[in-house]
């Protein structure tokens, strides 16, 4: 074992641009469709150093825990290991073999004991099928070739984009939108019981599921119980954080899992480095992978300029927001003592008739006796209706 990267020297000059890591084996595809394998597949020898597979020029492989499956330049999907537990005792194949399918495969996934294939509108799977990770409803038994998925197939019109497979569970990516292929709907099925399945508190699932508020996905990638995701230009994940293989902090206290995709930060500062977005990402079993596109975005330095002076224009808005506050307060401050005022001088200028006496013309002041009318002799307390003069002459009414 390695405590740091090794340079895979007989892969020089090959020019890699896919990899897949199994439990015990890996491969790699060159540039030329080339296909390596190396580690130890199955009950076979163990390959110390990659061997060139000279069947069919590769375009894509998956990694299970003990098996393989390749999908050619034609379109054919090759596979070989042993997808079974020990008690459905399949048959482990030690050389590739094509699979039997209805129609050319755009897309593969391994799980630890089972795969899942799809056409452009199709999607099959076989192997183990506990829990419910083949997506064929009640009937969970093993299957030993390609079965197609009927819950997907039922969905009419679907362009699938892309297929997961962790231990458990299932997923794959629909576009029901024709006239777009860029993007779509995640489903999952399986068994999630440390939230991988992402449909809330729901832990099964037993055909494929809509997982709802996460849209425009592109890729889905299972781990062993947690799963990623890029949707949105952004990264997402969910499931098992055990062992921090989320990449983020989660909201649930009592457990160590979410099955409430999150975002990852990329595309920022990071700890002070530069994170670009997501360029390739691979779930293992309680880790995650994610291979950046160069950090396009400004330097530290740049980055605290542009966090103060946008910090600096939120403070200048609220000592704005607070000085308009202030001034609106003070305006209607000042006018309402201005029309405290204005009622203070009409009540002590207008006429104030009796409560008491009707025929009482006004409060009339006598000296002798300020407090009491000298036109009805009530007390000035009882003459709390004020008559606007000008109402009067107009015949208005009265005013309390």
């Amino acid at each position: 074992s390695f405590a740091l990267p090794q340079k895979m020297v007989k892969l020089d000059g090959e020019e890699t641009v896919v990899t897949s890591v199994g439990s015990t084996h890996a491969c790699s595809i060159s540039k030329a469709g080339d296909l390596f394998v190396w580690g130890k597949l199955g009950s076979g020898n163990t390959r110390l150093v990659p061997e060139y597979v000279d069947k069919f020029t590769a375009v894509s492989v998956a990694c299970g825990a003990k098996h393989i499956a390749v999908i050619t330049d034609e379109g054919e999907l090759y596979t070989w290991g042993g997808i079974g537990s020990i008690e459905q005792d399949f048959q482990v194949q030690a050389t590739p073999i094509v699979a039997k399918l209805p129609e050319r495969i755009k897309v593969v996934a391994c799980g630890s004991q089972h795969i899942i294939a799809a056409s452009e509108s199709r999607a099959f799977s076989w192997g183990c099928g506990n829990g419910y990770r083949l997506g064929h409803g009640d009937d969970c038994s093993a299957r030993i070739s390609p079965c197609e998925i009927a819950a997907i197939a039922e969905l009419g019109g679907s362009q699938i984009l892309d297929v997961g497979a962790g231990t458990w569970h299932s997923a794959c990516v629909i576009s029901n939108d024709a006239s777009t292929n860029e993007s779509g709907h995640l489903y999952t099925w399986g068994s999630g019981y440390c939230g991988q399945l992402a449909l809330e508190k729901q832990c099964v699932a037993k055909t494929p599921t809509e997982v709802k508020g996460l849209s425009e996905v592109k890729e889905i990638i299972c781990g062993r119980t947690h799963n990623a995701a890029i949707a949105l230009d952004k990264l997402w994940t969910w499931g098992s954080n055990e062992h921090g293989q989320l990449g983020r902090s989660i909201q649930e206290t009592d457990v160590t899992f979410s099955p409430y995709p999150g975002i990852v930060e990329f595309g920022t500062i990071v700890n002070r480095i530069g994170r670009g977005v997501p360029r390739s990402v691979a779930c293992g079993h309680d880790f995650t992978v994610v291979a950046t596109h160069p950090y396009e975005g400004p330097s530290e330095q740049e980055m605290i300029k542009l966090l103060e002076t946008k910090r600096r224009k939120e403070q200048e808005g609220k000592e704005e927001e607070a000085r308009l506050l202030l001034a609106r307060e003070e305006e209607e401050k000042r006018q309402r003592e201005a029309d405290a005022e204005k009622k203070k001088i009409r009540y002590l200028t207008s006429k104030r008739l009796c409560t008491m006496d009707s025929t009482c013309p006004g409060f009339t002041y006598e000296s002798s006796t300020p407090s009491v009318c000298r036109e009805c002799g009530y007390s000035v307390a009882f003459h709390t209706i004020v008559a606007d003069e000008k109402d009067d002459n107009n015949g208005g009414g009265i005013k309390e």
